[in-house]
């Protein structure tokens, strides 16, 4: 709230946008009683929209240019003190938090995230209804199965010393659906696994799951691609995708690539194996490790990259590679001579220039 004296301004918050309304000294005579309004409070008010002057227009809200000229205003519900402000309810102890989650919850942020999350489920929905997937609902309740997680227990009340279990995930279930003739099934699952904390995963969580019958690894892995590719287009327009469809890599030849077999393709560098072209070096470098079964691996830097100063080629980031467990690295411009080239031979750059393209 903002007071000018014979003008009072509210930040009125509705439905998870932040909406000004106006309240004049002409239209209500006294203004005490909206000027002892708290922070949270809950009205109710009538009046007429119209658009702001362009000096008070606020580009950062989604109704920045409307305000209410407000002719009726009644107070339904004052707020006491706060605990915490909720704008910056982040920066406050999760304890505190979660003793007024009801408050915490009223930060848009956290609302964006909900709302977001429901977007996504809904997009999840339409995609696979669209695809002659049908949905169905599993109970959470059931018997105990030899999967790898611990599971939780419920003692049963009307059969003493019996148990029922939550499901780590429905996995029996989905087998006797698809086994019945439901070739392509999906579900939105709650699971449930008694297990220590890990960083991507809590007690209780909610994961998609998919069955398909007749199917091939290829036709599963481009529906998810799909899928995803679905879902940042409609739930998240600004984020750029690199490439559609999504690459497949073999096995060999992301471990060939870039060392491991979740590479982030962002990173652009690939790696090319150079061993070959230095297998009859002189270089003691190369030549030892070589010798005992080694491998050389090239990074190409782009023409237009940044390049690094030659002190932090030489020291930090040779000393990083160390660390990260390789014999070492060597670096060498394109059309400059140095250490390397030399060691190398003029053939041996040449080779390794045109095999990197």
């Amino acid at each position: 709230m903002r007071d000018h004296g014979d003008l009072i301004f509210i930040d009125l918050r509705e439905d998870g946008e932040i909406f000004q309304i106006k309240v004049s000294k002409d239209v209500f005579g006294s203004l005490a009683e909206v000027s002892n309004l708290t922070d949270e409070s809950v009205i109710l008010c009538e009046g007429k929209i119209s658009l702001r002057s362009p000096d008070d227009i606020n580009p950062q809200a989604k109704n920045g240019n409307l305000e209410l000229d407000t002719t009726k205003l009644h107070l339904l519900s004052k707020s006491a003190p706060l605990p915490f402000e909720i704008r910056t309810s982040h920066q406050v102890r999760e304890t505190k938090r979660m003793q007024y989650r009801f408050l915490d919850l009223r930060n848009l942020k956290i609302r964006e995230n909900i709302i977001m999350r429901h977007q996504v489920i809904s997009e999840m929905r339409t995609f696979l209804n669209k695809k002659s997937f049908t949905e169905i609902e599993t109970p959470i309740v059931g018997k105990a199965t030899d999967e790898g997680a611990r599971e939780f227990i419920i003692p049963s009340r009307l059969y003493p010393g019996e148990f029922y279990v939550l499901p780590q995930s429905p996995q029996q279930l989905k087998q006797l659906l698809v086994g019945s003739g439901i070739d392509k099934y999906y579900q939105i699952a709650k699971c449930f696994r008694d297990e220590d904390g890990k960083g991507d995963r809590q007690p209780e969580f909610t994961q998609l799951d998919i069955e398909l019958a007749f199917t091939s690894q290829n036709e599963v892995i481009h529906l998810i691609s799909d899928l995803l590719i679905h879902l940042v287009k409609t739930c998240y327009p600004t984020r750029k995708i690199l490439q559609t469809p999504i690459p497949l890599l073999d096995y060999a030849d992301a471990m060939e690539w870039y060392g491991t077999d979740k590479p982030d393709l962002r990173y652009g560098l690939k790696m090319t194996t150079v061993t070959e072209i230095l297998h009859d070096t002189s270089f003691e470098v190369f030549k030892k490790p070589l010798s005992l079964g080694g491998v050389v691996k090239c990074l190409k830097v782009e023409q237009g990259s940044q390049l690094l100063p030659k002190k932090y080629l030489d020291e930090k980031l040779r000393e990083f590679s160390i660390q990260q467990g390789l014999g070492g690295l060597a670096n060498f411009h394109v059309g400059e001579d140095n250490f390397i080239t030399e060691k190398l031979g003029t053939k041996a750059v040449e080779k390794i220039i045109k095999k990197t393209d």
